[in-house]
């Protein structure tokens, strides 16, 4: 039997007010935010899983506009 060593996770999903963030653990910053938690535990499972960045997050990535 093979013993795989668990991946800390670069994304985790934080709640507030009813509103579900993305979480960068590297650089300790929101990147997305969402009022659908689907939505946010899809796109958590996709960064983690490669569909990152490589390097700096672009401006354009980050919705945080109004709030």
């Amino acid at each position: 039997m093979r013993w795989f060593r668990k991946k800390n996770k670069q994304y985790v999903s934080k709640r507030r007010k009813g509103t579900y963030y993305v979480y960068d653990t590297k650089i300790s910053q929101i990147v997305w935010k969402s009022e659908d938690k689907q939505q946010n535990e899809s796109l958590i499972e996709r960064l983690n899983n490669g569909y990152g960045f490589n390097g700096k997050i672009p401006s354009f990535f980050n919705n945080l506009q109004g709030g």
